[in-house]
């Protein structure tokens, strides 16, 4: 599938303006409906709801001409998309760049997994 919006080469500045807030932020996953559709809580409870694939959107509207804080937020600490990476300053995914994101944040949920699974028998075996 072609990509529904023009590839940028590099980042806007406004991407970096919100990028910068985004490095700053704190918002929690409270929700995720199938593997492209999630929720963040920000500390003064208000929730966005993001969705990223073929089009990246925003609740607060981020996603139409420009990124916002939250879909910045959500490929960084959601989606693990590593700072300096193309991606992340796409405004919509092909085919391909979606399936790539989401096998790697399913590998980083697996390590996540593995690494707790680990950790909570090797703590759970120490004798007191």
């Amino acid at each position: 599938m072609s990509r529904a919006k023009p590839y940028r080469s590099k980042p806007t500045r406004d991407f970096m303006i919100y990028y910068d807030i985004a490095l700053q932020s704190r918002y929690y996953l409270v929700q995720e409906n199938g593997p492209t559709k999630l929720t963040l809580e920000a500390s003064n409870r208000k929730k966005y709801k993001i969705s990223v694939g073929s089009e990246i959107s925003c609740s607060c509207g981020g996603g139409r001409t420009e990124h916002c804080v939250h879909t910045i937020y959500s490929l960084m600490k959601i989606f693990r998309i590593r700072e300096g990476d193309p991606l992340i300053w796409q405004l919509s995914f092909t085919d391909s760049e979606l399936e790539k994101i989401l096998e790697s944040r399913e590998r980083q949920v697996l390590r996540n997994r593995t690494g707790y699974q680990e950790w909570s028998a090797q703590y759970n075996n120490v004798e007191d």
